[in-house]
């Protein structure tokens, strides 16, 4: 699983290519059931979900206006999930001034046996860049 059809590119000296393309479902979804039934993902919900089970939440979040889920790579390897939505579309923009610009986003790192230095810090970077290249986006939302 290589990335092709990319959306957003970005190179990092000393660190690498960071790539995100649109999730393939139901291509992707394997690698994705590993990642949010990972202990370490305890937060996504989803430990004892099945395969279809994951598919057919991302296939939901997909349905939702102006909602993308991005499949991240470093150096062509899948090493992170993004999550985009409008929170004027969604409970969140209930819970605060939304605004049509606003973009919110939910970031999982996958888990790896090989840790890099601030490799957190470099996804949030990219993915940061990544929807600030959309000249309709004008504040990005995090929520736990």
């Amino acid at each position: 699983m290589q990335r092709q059809n990319a959306y957003f590119e970005k190179d990092v000296p000393g660190v690498g290519r960071f790539t995100l393309r649109m999730l393939e479902v139901p291509d992707d979804i394997p690698l994705v059931h590993r990642w949010v039934t990972h202990e370490r993902a305890k937060y996504w919900g989803m430990q004892r979900q099945s395969v279809d089970d994951v598919e057919s939440a991302y296939r939901e979040i997909l349905r939702q206006p102006g909602s993308f889920v991005f499949l991240g790579f470093h150096d062509d390897e899948p090493a992170f999930l993004l999550e985009r939505y409008c929170p004027t579309a969604d409970v969140v923009g209930r819970c605060y001034d939304a605004r049509p610009g606003d973009r919110g986003m939910h970031i999982l790192v996958a888990p790896t046996d090989r840790p890099i230095a601030q490799f957190t810090w470099h996804v949030f970077t990219a993915v940061m860049d990544c929807l600030f290249s959309d000249d309709t986006v004008a504040r990005i939302v995090v929520e736990p």
